[in-house]
């Protein structure tokens, strides 16, 4: 076992055996001059107890915390692309424009749904108890429903972004 002197002019191997590190991970503090370029071990393990205390105290300065964002915009980045792989192997993505095509969809089915169901109410009411409901009344009633199903339609397609309307009546009578 060789002794080392601490005044001597450190050498990269030498000091990464003295601290328990690797060489390369030494030649990298060199080169972001936390270590000096031609150091005694004395000078290097100063400098190098400096850098770890700064770091623990988490003081590492404008380039740790430079380097800390990265890694976590990096980590949530990968994070997403791996949750949207995931999403797509299991066909659970949907992407927006589907979405809003699907909206639309179930809009146009749901009105015309509405508009039968209460035409239907107004047929029974005659056929079993002889209660003539107005068409006016029932459209009302109908309308109403209606309107808020396509307006419910309308403003979550323009805040998707889309455009065009949903449900016309032409549409609602082919579902």
């Amino acid at each position: 076992m060789s002794v080392l002197k601490l005044d001597e002019k450190a050498s990269q191997t030498g000091f990464a055996n003295l601290v328990g590190v690797s060489q390369q991970a030494i030649s990298s503090q060199v080169k972001k001059e936390n270590l000096s370029e031609n150091g005694t071990y004395q000078e290097w393990l100063h400098q190098y107890c400096d850098q770890l205390r700064q770091q623990a105290a988490g003081r590492g300065g404008e380039d740790q915390v430079d380097v800390a964002k990265a890694t976590y915009e990096e980590k949530t980045v990968k994070t997403a692309i791996m949750r949207l792989e995931y999403n797509e192997k299991i066909s659970t993505t949907i992407h927006e424009e589907e979405a809003y095509q699907f909206l639309s969809d179930w809009a146009i089915y749901s009105a015309g749904q509405f508009r039968r169901a209460f035409e239907r109410l107004r047929d029974d009411l005659k056929s079993q108890f002889d209660i003539d409901l107005p068409k006016e009344l029932s459209e009302k009633h109908a309308g109403t429903a209606i309107d808020r199903v396509r307006g419910y339609a309308l403003k979550l397609g323009a805040s998707s972004g889309e455009s065009g309307g949903v449900a016309d009546a032409s549409e609602e009578e082919k579902h």
